[in-house]
């Protein structure tokens, strides 16, 4: 829009220049000169609407601030880094236009060099300000300056005018540059890389806390330790880690285990699940830690998912590494636990309690390939909504080592034979 109303004002400061008699301020000059001045205007206006219209269809399609690499290295986005750069030759074409039309007037054709120089070299300095970079900008606005003193020179034969078209195009630019060293917008692109990193380093904090810890946390409100009730735990392990780690490279194995926590990641984000930490091949999760559980057989229909999906996740991919032998075994719990914010420098979320030992043991004791369910977990899951969908079959009974507790474990099976949804 702004380069549209340069093009208007042109025309319009033309239309005076040619039109208008000595008295009005306009050329005192012959038919035929006014002719030629006429052409060349109108041939600059013409040549300035098409660049207009062509960097308006171009520049549509494309992401002006990020643009898309190509191949060899030339990027889709090219002509965004050089849009201004290239309106700025447009600008100056008719600069270099209205000079070459006023060298052929007659009297009075000095004033007037003088008058749209300074108007060209406002119009440049405005783009740089909003530009506030471009080296294109700074070299066009001091050939401009050049040409303007040496062609008023010649036309005025060096008298006053001379000096006062140096001294005025000394001093819009000058005073342009100063107000640019003090504009913020100077350092728009390290504030931008700023902010970003500020976004990415949130969104991490966000994803290791739960939210009512994290909103305590941001309000400087933390407490030492939360007591939760009516959760639902998830222990997994990968089964046959141990021996693909022993028969494949160590890189394999680490990208192994980083594909699965990663499609494990995205499944608990999308149910809304908690992931507590991983350690080593084992992955740890709880329903959205709240200090109040609004429905407890909902969170943990949840959680089950989630283990049905890994599951699904670990059969893909264990075709996929031509490795049979790999598998996860599973174990939920429902209970109570102690969390709490551990560390200084690097904060995690962390879960204490007899409960949470017991899930582990759930896990423990389970069978490849299979989600196992303590006598706790199954009670709640026979009351969810995908209870219809569920059997449950005795697997065996363990002891807890420290309190001597006796759990029982089950089998879950999908009778469905198809993911919850």
């Amino acid at each position: 829009m702004s380069f549209q109303l340069f093009l208007v004002c042109y025309a319009a400061e033309s239309f005076c220049l040619i039109l208008g008699g000595p008295k009005s301020g306009g050329l005192s000059t012959n038919s035929s000169d006014k002719v030629l001045m006429a052409v060349v205007r109108l041939g600059y206006l013409v040549l300035g609407l098409t660049g207009s219209v062509l960097l308006h269809r171009l520049g549509s399609g494309l992401e002006w601030r990020s643009p898309s690499p190509r191949p060899n290295g030339i990027g889709i986005g090219s002509l965004a880094d050089h849009f201004t750069d290239i309106v700025a030759i447009i600008i100056f074409l008719g600069f270099l236009s209205s000079t070459v039309s006023n060298v052929g007037g007659a009297h009075g054709s000095e004033f007037w060099n003088v008058f749209e120089a300074l108007f060209f070299m406002m119009v440049l300095m405005h783009m740089y300000r909003t530009n506030l970079q471009g080296i294109v900008l700074i070299i066009l606005c001091a050939l401009v300056i050049v040409i303007a003193v040496v062609v008023t020179g010649i036309l005025e034969n060096w008298g006053p005018l001379v000096w006062e078209c140096v001294v005025y195009s000394l001093l819009i630019p000058g005073i342009q540059i100063m107000q640019v060293n003090g504009d913020p917008r100077k350092n728009r692109h390290e504030h931008k890389a700023i902010c970003e990193e500020h976004d990415r380093l949130t969104q991490l904090l966000d994803s290791m806390l739960p939210r009512e810890v994290l909103i305590e946390m941001k309000a400087g409100n933390l407490r030492t330790a939360y007591n939760y009730d009516n959760m639902t735990f998830l222990f997994a392990d990968i089964v046959g880690f141990t021996s693909y780690c022993a028969s494949h490279k160590a890189e394999e194995a680490v990208n192994l285990v980083t594909r699965l926590f990663a499609e494990f990641d995205e499944s608990t984000e999308e149910l809304q699940i908690y992931k507590v930490c991983t350690i080593g091949d084992a992955y740890v999760v709880v329903n959205e830690p709240r200090t109040k559980i609004e429905n407890q057989y909902n969170d943990a229909e949840k959680v089950y998912r989630l283990a049905e999906r890994m599951i699904n996740i670990i059969i893909r991919v264990r075709t996929q590494v031509d490795h049979d032998s790999l598998d996860m075994r599973i174990g939920l719990h429902c209970g109570s636990f102690v969390g709490g914010v551990i560390g200084t420098t690097r904060v995690r979320f962390d879960v204490w309690g007899e409960d949470v030992l017991l899930g582990n043991m759930v896990e423990s004791e389970g069978a490849a390939g299979q989600v196992c369910a303590s006598a706790e977990a199954k009670q709640v899951l026979e009351k969810c909504p995908a209870s219809p969908h569920l059997s449950f079959k005795f697997h065996r009974t363990f002891e807890l080592k420290y309190s001597k507790r006796e759990v029982q474990s089950y089998v879950i099976e999908n009778t469905e034979g198809i993911e919850l949804m």
